[in-house]
């Protein structure tokens, strides 16, 4: 029998996916609604004509970009992993090492995800670490595919953190019963011993 935990997980590890891929994907981490343009994790949009970060402004290719664009695929990566576990694992009648292993990777997913856009919003909007982008830190606002990804993050850390603990209260059997080994009975052969007839007596003639 599946069950319900691996089930209910999957889908809510394929939901961040799908928030995370599409967030990941689009080009509204950043809103500069005065200079008509927003940028996504990948290239900036202007008036319809798109550009990568390097080709728009050599200096965006830094560690910190690269820090956030590497720590938010990592997080799409996890909980693709996550949920290939637990489509695998769903038709598994013993269930705890699914459970567990759906936590672990959705809390990895989660921190990954976290860092990314934590990132992202300290240098691009608030000018941390060498003053980040000033363009964006000072009329650019957080778009919609920002807010994907926070709230795949959040939302997968959430519920590894159910799974976590429901996978540790689950029985180590899930429930089922175990087959009993067959007892083995060594029988001991005991010989048992007859008297023997002892012979007549011999006559001696004489």
């Amino acid at each position: 029998m599946t069950s319900t935990a691996v089930v209910f997980g999957t889908f809510i590890m394929l939901v961040c996916l799908v928030l995370d891929v599409i967030g990941i994907a689009t080009d509204y981490w950043t809103v500069v609604s005065l200079a008509q343009l927003h940028a996504g994790l990948f290239k900036i949009c202007s008036a319809g004509f798109c550009v990568t970060y390097t080709t728009y402004d050599g200096t965006f290719l830094n560690v910190h970009y690269l820090g956030t664009a590497g720590c938010s695929c990592v997080c799409a990566i996890l909980l693709l992993v996550a949920c290939l576990v637990g489509f695998c694992g769903c038709s598994r009648e013993y269930s705890k090492p699914v459970v567990q292993n759906l936590g672990g990777l959705g809390m990895t997913a989660g921190i990954f995800g976290t860092i990314g856009f934590l990132w992202y919003y300290l240098y691009f909007f608030k000018g941390f670490f060498n003053n980040g982008v000033i363009l964006f830190s000072s009329f650019g606002n957080p778009g919609w595919s920002f807010y994907l990804c926070a709230v795949a993050s959040g939302l997968s850390l959430v519920m590894s953190i159910t799974l976590i603990v429901v996978g540790c209260n689950m029985p180590t059997s899930n429930g089922a019963i175990m087959p009993q080994q067959p007892a083995v009975i060594t029988m001991q052969n005991q010989q048992q011993l007859y008297p023997q007839p002892s012979a007549p007596p011999q006559q001696h003639m004489y």
